[in-house]
């Protein structure tokens, strides 16, 4: 086709965070209101959940990853601006984790979701910088209740029918050759449902007539997302994004691969995401009919392996397959080397991790205390002082105040306050950290002033 693609992409990672929960337990009683709503009847155990992913949350914003809070009102417009972390119901914590040595460990399933993003190298830059900060910051681990997915999307336009019609007959005829990219678990698995499930014992020319015939993209995704009269996203690739909704609205407009398994590692994810992104574009530029030709010719090569298919679609390490993304993976290592130094000495925070491993220590103190210290500091002072004390940040974030300067406006509030608790607990604990702890999250005193 004559215009070229405008991918963007998304990566969800499941994940599973093993903690200990002595370090959370001194918040239980003051998180209310803060990491979850009064209303919400929380466990304990859940309670200890949502505040690790407090946690999380804070420790990417310290490196400057905007990130959706807890309890952040998101519309539509921002929803997928942002990073998230958020719980998933979905992933099993205790399967296949457990340890001896880690005996009084607790466990919880988190999604750590990215923003759309531009398929470039930048974009893999700060998935690699996330990555590193939170393996230096968290003990992460998957099993295989855990899955990678990736959303291929072409801006805000979505596809054209045709080549989604492309794509759905390349994944499903080629279906058996897909598989083998992936572990056992993650091949029939209720999470990620082959697209020949659709057409269980059909014959290949009638699954290929069965895709081809829809003229709408709401026909085709019935089509080929429909099983036993129910509409459902667990496929292997999730159409259900694309076209509209039941009351006809505009989706996001988003493939979605579901079969990778839950990894951790940036490289993994980058080709995977690359591969994904070929294939949608290869899907596109075949036209009205190059994929149909293209199944006729080779479904019945006799030993054809993946490496063939990939071969034939000119997604081996030819200059073809660079065409959308001009990096090679040493390029891309030694940038993000790069990148991770540059953040390690932007956050000055001691010892940094080595190539034997050492890693290095947690930001102290935590978000979990910024916010609650905050939090007190709200019910503690006036109207008219608390809005100084904002003002106080918003000025120091203008730049027109130095960090002596907030320092002195800080410690005058609390005198007027008769706060002098507060004061020792400012300087004893935040006052050297204040600037990166506090006026790094951009959004915590708007949100504690709502």
């Amino acid at each position: 086709m004559d215009v070229p693609l405008n991918l963007t992409f998304g990566v969800e990672m499941e994940l599973v965070i093993r903690y200990d929960p002595r370090r959370y337990r001194p918040y239980l009683e003051s998180g209310e209101g803060v990491f979850w709503k009064a209303s919400q009847k929380l466990s304990t155990s859940a309670k200890l959940n949502n505040l690790v992913r407090a946690d999380i949350i804070q420790v990417l914003r310290t490196i400057g990853v905007p990130v959706h809070g807890i309890l952040d009102r998101r519309t539509e417009e921002d929803r997928y601006s942002k990073w998230t972390v958020q719980h998933d119901s979905s992933i099993a914590p205790h399967k296949d984790v457990l340890r001896p040595e880690w005996a009084g460990s607790a466990y919880t399933g988190v999604e750590i979701t990215t923003p759309i993003l531009v398929f470039e190298p930048r974009a893999f830059f700060q998935l690699f910088e996330v990555i590193n900060i939170l393996e230096q910051n968290f003990s992460i681990l998957t099993n295989v209740t855990c899955g990678t997915h990736v959303h291929v999307g072409n801006g805000t336009k979505g596809f054209p029918v045709t080549a989604v019609k492309n794509f759905m007959l390349l994944v499903t005829a080629f279906e058996r050759h897909f598989n083998s990219l992936h572990p056992s678990h993650r091949i029939n698995n209720k999470y990620c449902r082959p697209p020949g499930r659709a057409w269980p014992h059909a014959e290949p020319d009638f699954i290929a007539a069965a895709i081809e015939n829809p003229e709408e993209m709401d026909d085709l995704v019935l089509k080929v997302n429909v099983v036993h009269n129910v509409m459902e996203r667990n496929h292997a690739y999730n159409l259900n994004n694309l076209g509209h909704d039941n009351e006809g609205k505009w989706l996001s407009q988003t493939i979605e691969f579901r079969q990778h398994e839950g990894t951790f590692d940036p490289m993994a994810i980058m080709q995977w995401t690359r591969l994904c992104l070929e294939l949608v574009n290869g899907s596109y530029d075949s036209g009205d009919l190059g994929m149909f030709d293209f199944v006729q010719n080779y479904l019945y090569s006799g030993k054809f392996s993946v490496t063939d298919l990939f071969g034939k679609l000119g997604l081996d390490d030819s200059a073809h397959s660079k065409k959308l993304f001009q990096m090679s993976h040493q390029e891309l290592e030694d940038f993000a080397a790069h990148s991770l130094r540059k953040l390690r000495t932007s956050l000055a925070v001691g010892d940094v991790p080595s190539s034997n491993g050492k890693r290095q220590p947690r930001l102290p103190p935590t978000y979990i205390d910024a916010v609650l210290f905050i939090d007190r500091v709200k019910s503690r002072l006036s109207a008219e002082l608390y809005r100084q004390y904002l003002d106080a940040f918003r000025r120091f974030r203008e730049g027109t105040r130095s960090s002596d300067e907030i320092t002195e406006d800080v410690g005058r509030i609390f005198q007027l306050a008769n706060e002098k608790k507060l004061w020792e607990e400012f300087s004893a604990r935040f006052l050297s950290t204040h600037e990166r702890l506090i006026d790094s999250e951009q959004n915590l005193l708007k949100t504690m002033a709502e």
